[in-house]
Order: C-alpha cells, then structure tokens, then sequence
C-alpha cells in the first residue's frame, strides 16, 4: 500500500529499479483512516500495489542480502506478495517511510472489497480469498486506539427483560464494529451493523474508554444462565478489566446491567482523554 502520490511515484520507481515484478498501483476510494494523530487522513491519495507473481523466496534472499532482513525493501515485497502482512509507504518529513496498518481499522469495507477484486484479477481466487477482503474473519484483537463502549439499548417500557447489551468499538476514522449475543441459532455476532439496529435508540446505560489494541471477545452460547447481558458484562471486563457486576457475569437483564453500568459511571468516572491498554 503506498499513502500519496509521492509515496506511490517514489516506490514504483524503487520496486523498477530492483526488479521486483508488479502488475500495477490501483488508486483506492475514499480515504486513509491511517496516521490520525499526523492529520494525514484525506490528505493524499491511498494506492494498492497490486502483484503479478505470487511469493518467491528468491527474490525475497535477494532484498534481504540488500537491505537486511527487517528492512524496507523486504517488508514492501513480503506485504505485496504474502496474506497477512501490511505495510504502507508514505513520506514523513520529506522521507521515504514504512508502517504497519490495520485492515479492520485503517480501511473501510468498500476498500477491502477492491483490494479483494484487484488481488483476484492479478492472482487468482486462492490468493484474493486469503488475502484482504470486505469480510473477513473475526480477529481475536484490533489494532491501535479505539473507543470502546458497553451499550444497554433497546429499551422501552416493555418491561424489565427489554433491551439488549452490547460491545461496540470506533476508531478515529469512524470504522465502527458491534459484539453482541443472542439466542440459538443466532448466537454470537461480530460485525460491522448490529443485528437489529433498533438497539441502538433508547439507550439506557452505556460507558466508554479509550482502549489500546482492545480484545474482540467471542465464543459465548447463549443458555438459561447466560445472555446477552452476561455476555457484554464479561466480554467487559476481558477487553478493560473493570467489573462491573460483583456477583459475576451471567443472566443479567438489560435493565439491570444498565443499573450497574450507572453506578460505575458514578463512582469511576471515564476520563475521556486516557488510553488503556487491553489486559493480557
């Protein structure tokens, strides 16, 4: 990926002059949700360089024997030709630069889709399937900072058992996810737009922290024991290690958890300027 067009024009001529095959730079749409903290975002153009050859280990012992192991050189060719690796170029204080990105954070979903399409065309469907897409698997953790919440929504006055409790995280460039239970066969879902977006309105009871590399907390079932209160209460305290019921996870009702998520707010305030760190 190169961030710019400088970025681009610079490492094209770089990757020419090595030898090292590519098929293209295809301009991606949208903007860069990368370097927030450097004001970077839609401030240049994000390019994908797109391969024409899979991974070949000689070329790699070569950029090595050139620029070392941990190098530039070989972390642009191993990101342009293996899956799960990501690097960006971009041009920091007039320097040639290269940093890791986040495919769940920095993109967008229209993005993945065309890197998907970009690496099917080049490479075929084994490739492009394994590789960046608008989908793609759940990860155990996403990278860097986000504002991470737990959400008592969807209630009215229904009742006691109204509502429903989830996680949901947001990054700096407005990629947003939501982890949430439900009952058989449903279950647990992670994605990018709750399963009914009516749980976003009325919102009981919620609370936010600025969370670094946050765990996405999956596996739960839901049982007679343990719902989609229990779920988010724990999945809680897994990504910020707060606690917020002291009898313990389980079949907590909406309304309930909403209590405690109140008097927590009360007696902890969040200080919205602090990052945490997700607990190992």
């Amino acid at each position: 990926m190169c961030f710019g067009d400088t970025a681009k024009d610079q490492l094209l001529a770089k990757l020419k002059e090595l030898e090292i095959p590519f098929k293209e730079a295809k301009r991606l749409p949208g903007q860069y949700g990368g370097f927030v903290d450097k004001g970077a975002v839609g401030k240049g153009e994000l390019y994908q360089i797109v391969p024409s050859e899979s991974f070949d280990q000689k070329v790699l012992d070569r950029l090595v024997r050139i620029g070392g192991e941990k190098g530039p050189l070989a972390r642009m060719y191993s990101a342009l030709t293996k899956t799960g690796v990501y690097e960006v170029a971009f041009i920091e204080d007039g320097k040639k630069a290269l940093g890791k990105f986040s495919p769940y954070g920095d993109l967008t979903p229209e993005q993945r889709g065309h890197i998907k399409d970009n690496n099917f065309a080049a490479l075929g469907k084994d490739f492009a399937n394994q590789g960046i897409m608008s989908n793609m698997p759940t990860p155990n953790k996403l990278l860097g900072v986000w504002k991470v919440s737990i959400v008592v929504g969807g209630v009215d006055n229904a009742g006691p058992g109204a509502g429903h409790v989830y996680i949901k995280y947001q990054n700096e460039n407005n990629n947003t996810y939501f982890a949430e239970l439900y009952p058989n066969p449903e279950g647990w879902k992670f994605g990018m737009q709750l399963q009914n977006g009516a749980n976003a309105k009325n919102i009981f009871a919620s609370r936010t922290l600025n969370v670094w590399n946050p765990w996405v907390v999956s596996g739960s079932k839901w049982t007679v024991t343990h719902n989609c209160g229990g779920y988010a209460a724990n999945a809680w305290q897994i990504i910020t290690g707060e606690k917020l019921s002291l009898t313990g996870a389980g079949q907590l009702l909406p309304r309930q958890l909403g209590v405690l998520i109140d008097a927590y707010n009360e007696n902890h305030p969040a200080d919205k300027d602090k990052v945490i760190k997700s607990p190992e």
